[in-house]
């Protein structure tokens, strides 16, 4: 690192005053776990267990819901994208992105991103890779049917075939079952993060023989109709093995426009509207509405080429990286941008998922004069219009996005750079496919993406984007390294949480802090309007692990 670089950032600190490494350097692995914070296997993080026994979820006292079970509620969802995952064991109906309930998987995320029993009731690390799980008795799928590793070694195959198990490293034979209620799960590497990854809704478990969009699962809600692109209708399990649903029948509405799913809401169409548009939440309560948030589950993230082909080839230099992350207010971007749905966060996905480790994320902090400063010492020298060049190149940088993505947050970015010198044009495309097409031809400088924490790794998105070895689209253009891959096996080596946690606090810290590869914007939460008759909708950070069971209707 230069030592311009260095002088740039020297009032970034570590979150948290009484644990700031004044320094600038987060605290080694090794002095992490002598200070007591390395717990055992079965250490509680967040209310979750990497390694855990016994406990159901918990039932809500009638005082909380005094009418019981009530009539269909209705919602407005956003577009439907089960028909893109494809069909048969690639089909993800019911389950992802939008997740109904159909399903359960073998351990469920709650909304600290902790690890709650679900279809199993215990499991533990059999050294040196493998996971055991042990079933909960008594589960019936919607036909009738018990379940038993059969049907967890169908589902795990199944996921593998269909490609849903590579980030977890599931195989075809990864899954073995031991009797009729004992699992053993092998991934086909070195993975000791497995329970944390398997409470995605990909690996939810379905019935021997069957695929997603049959719809025979063990989850409180059974499949009643489909039609794809408008609505789909799932009814109350009344026997389900766990906490029934407080509604009778839960109807989502297919509706990509948020503008039209508001407008649901306000003439009665729908009881609940996801995502509505952040501008119309000031003024829910004209029209006798409420709403409600999650904690940040998605982060607003650039990812910077860093060994793109010129024209592509700029941001190969560390210093316009730096500078180009002093460039952006984060506190601006939340509040005046994306006002009603996002907040500052310093990291690669919610601090929450980091536990205790989220004290040593650094933080770049918004400067003006030192991201000018940067650039005026190593030689990009200002033209005529305010944008700099260097060896006769204009600094003229090209932005994708997933067309998800207000247009108002590219527009910001755009102006924030170009007040320090750095032109920024926005390629803004109409959908996925050309979006995913300029990324894998390589024909960006930065590229800007919204993931979301669908599990409980904190390691995952560090590991999927920037690992060498990952099949990630585009992970040659962005991977570190050698030195940034020895960290990442490091950190899949860990079965223990807070050394998982301090090493994926270590991972984001080289990539948005030390290398500036990422640029991490803001972190976004959920959003639900709604009646007032609508009660206990708790919307989790992750909407692909949100439960319905305890939504009912006044």
């Amino acid at each position: 690192m230069s030592d311009a670089i260095a002088e740039a950032k020297q009032s970034t600190v570590g979150l948290g005053s009484k644990t700031s490494l004044g320094s600038g350097q987060v605290q080694s692995r090794r002095e992490f776990l002598k200070q007591g914070a390395r717990l055992a296997v079965t250490a509680a993080v967040g209310g979750g267990v990497l390694a855990a026994c016994g406990g159901s979820p918990a039932a809500h006292s009638a005082a909380e819901h005094p009418k019981g079970t009530l009539g269909t509620l209705t919602m407005a969802a956003g577009a439907d994208q089960w028909p893109e995952s494809g069909s048969g064991v690639k089909s993800t109906t019911y389950q992802y992105p939008f997740n109904v309930n159909v399903f359960d998987t073998l351990i469920h995320m709650d909304h600290t991103f902790g690890l709650v029993p679900s279809l199993a009731r215990s499991w533990e690390l059999r050294p040196p890779n493998t996971w055991r799980f042990h079933l909960r008795p008594g589960v019936r799928f919607h036909d009738g049917s018990p379940l038993t590793s059969a049907d967890v070694v169908y589902s795990m195959n199944r996921a593998a075939q269909g490609g849903q198990g590579s980030f977890s490293m599931i195989g075809h034979d990864s899954a073995r079952a031991l009797d009729s209620l004992t699992v053993d799960i092998t991934p086909t590497g070195p993975n000791l993060h497995l329970p944390l990854q398997i409470v995605h809704p990909e690996l939810s478990i379905m019935k021997n023989g069957t695929q997603a969009s049959d719809g025979m699962g063990t989850g409180p809600f059974a499949a009643s109709s489909y039609t794809p692109n408008e609505k789909v209708v799932v009814t109350r399990v009344q026997d389900y093995w766990g906490e029934p649903a407080m509604v009778s029948t839960l109807t989502a509405l297919f509706v990509s426009d948020p503008n039209a799913r508001l407008l649901a809401l306000r003439s009665g169409q729908v009881d609940v509207t996801l995502d509505p548009p952040p501008s119309s939440l000031s003024s829910l309560s004209t029209y006798g509405l409420t709403s409600t948030h999650s904690g940040v589950g998605e982060t607003l993230l650039g990812y910077l080429n860093i060994h793109g082909k010129a024209p592509y080839d700029l941001l190969s230099d560390p210093v316009l990286r730096h500078a180009l992350s002093l460039s952006i207010s984060r506190e601006k971007l939340a509040a005046d941008v994306l006002t009603g749905v996002a907040t500052p966060d310093p990291a690669m996905g919610p601090l929450s998922v980091l536990g205790s480790a989220a004290k040593y994320i650094k933080a770049v902090h918004y400067s003006h004069a030192k991201a000018t400063a940067l650039l005026d010492q190593n030689g990009y020298a200002a033209g005529t219009d305010g944008i700099r060049s260097k060896g006769g190149r204009r600094v003229s940088l090209a932005l994708i996005g997933w067309p998800t993505i207000d247009l108002s947050a590219m527009e910001f970015i755009q102006s924030s750079a170009k007040a320090v010198g750095i032109e920024v044009i926005i390629h803004n495309v109409p959908d996925f496919t050309s979006y995913g097409a300029l990324r894998k031809a390589g024909k960006f400088d930065i590229d800007l993406e919204l993931p979301n924490q669908n599990d409980a790794d904190p390691s995952f998105l560090p590991v999927l984007r920037f690992y060498s070895k990952s099949k990630s689209p585009a992970v040659a253009l962005v991977a570190p390294g050698a030195s940034f891959d020895a960290m990442v096996e490091t950190t899949l080596a860990a079965s223990d949480i807070p050394a998982i946690q301090h090493d994926s606090a270590e991972l984001m810290n080289t990539l948005v802090y030390d290398d500036a590869i990422v640029i991490a914007y803001a972190g976004l939460w959920r959003v639900a309007a709604m009646k007032p008759a609508v009660g206990g909708l708790v919307l989790h950070p992750s909407e692909t692990s949100q439960l319905w069971t305890k939504v009912y209707l006044r």
